[in-house]
Formats: C-alpha cells, sequence, structure tokens
C-alpha cells in the first residue's frame, strides 16, 4: 500500500483499524497505524465498531460536529486546515468545529480560522489529561470526527502506549482524521 501511495499521491486514505491496547497492542502491529504513520498524506481512521459519519445505507453525510484538539505544539493548522477542506467537500449543511485546549487557558494558540461558509466555529477550554479531556469533549457533545495533528510517536513511552492520537482511537466513539504535522 505505501508503494501503491508513493506512486499515486492520494489527498486522504480511509481505513477501517481495531482499537488495540496494552499487550494486544505490543503483540499486534496495526496496519492501519502503521499505514498512517507512515503515508504522507492524512488518514480517517474508522474503528470497526465505531458507526462513521456516512450512512451505509443512504450514502447520506451526518457530519454536524468536528472536535479539533489544539495546543502549541504541535501545530494544529495542518488538522483545521484538512477539516475546512472535508467540510466543504462533503457536509450537507453548517458544521460546528469545536477548537478544544487542555491545559492553562492562557496557552490556548489562536490559529488562523479560514473563511468558510459551512464551518461555525467555537473555542473550549478544559483541564486535566489532554487524552481524558478530548474522549471526555467529543462523548459529551456528540462530535462526529476527532481531527488532530500528530507528530507520531514523541519517544519510547509514546512507542510502548501510542502518541496521543492513537490513545483518543482507542477510546473514541467516533473516526479519527490524523494529519501530519509539518515539521514532520
Amino acid at each position: 500500500v505505501l508503494g501503491h501511495l508513493q506512486r499515486h499521491a492520494a489527498d486522504l486514505v480511509v481505513m477501517a483499524t481495531h482499537r488495540r491496547g496494552g499487550l494486544d497492542r505490543l503483540l499486534h502491529t496495526s496496519i492501519s497505524e502503521s499505514l498512517s504513520g507512515q503515508a504522507d498524506s492524512g488518514a480517517l481512521l474508522v474503528p470497526y465498531d465505531v458507526d462513521g459519519f456516512v450512512d451505509p445505507e443512504s450514502g447520506e453525510v451526518r457530519l454536524r460536529r468536528v472536535l479539533v484538539p489544539i495546543d502549541g505544539a504541535p501545530d494544529p493548522q495542518p488538522a483545521i486546515d484538512a477539516v475546512v477542506d472535508l467540510v466543504e467537500a462533503i457536509a450537507p449543511g453548517d458544521v460546528e468545529i469545536r477548537l478544544l485546549h487542555v491545559g492553562d487557558p492562557a496557552g490556548m494558540p489562536s490559529p488562523d480560522l479560514p473563511g468558510s461558509d459551512t464551518c461555525v466555529w467555537s473555542r473550549v477550554h478544559c483541564s486535566g489529561s489532554v487524552v481524558d479531556g478530548i474522549c471526555r469533549d467529543a462523548e459529551e457533545h456528540d462530535v462526529d470526527l476527532i481531527a488532530m495533528t500528530t507528530n507520531g510517536h514523541d519517544g519510547f513511552l509514546d512507542v510502548l502506549r501510542g502518541s496521543t492520537t492513537e490513545r483518543v482511537l482507542q477510546r473514541s466513539g467516533c473516526p479519527i482524521l490524523s494529519v501530519h504535522s509539518a515539521a514532520r
């Protein structure tokens, strides 16, 4: 698949994925996580036990609310830009884009918000663990998609337990749009 993607550029790779954690994660390599980490394009990861935002019977798009975690690093702009492109391409109406910052409110970045006729922006803040905050907000606000910029694995601990994006994917009730950091 990587060879094909190197010969034929893609804007987005869509993959179903298992949600492995703990020892199962160490014993069974996730093909989708490996591909999304190595491919130059963004990856839409849909866990097998999660309904996506496209109705399989009718093809109707049900994309009403997207959560984009933002922080100083990685730069959230690639995820924001990818969400705007996706929403404008497929959403049938207005979509709320929730920009979530977890941590000190003074550290909330102010990314550039592209002009869009379909994106309705809201900025929200919570405290606590980043993964817990993202998953809690996604569940409480019934988001249809979480879009995250990723640096991949930032150290040995990330290799063992997974990157922030991978840990959110393990717990999420919706698909994850993973977009590589420009600093990759």
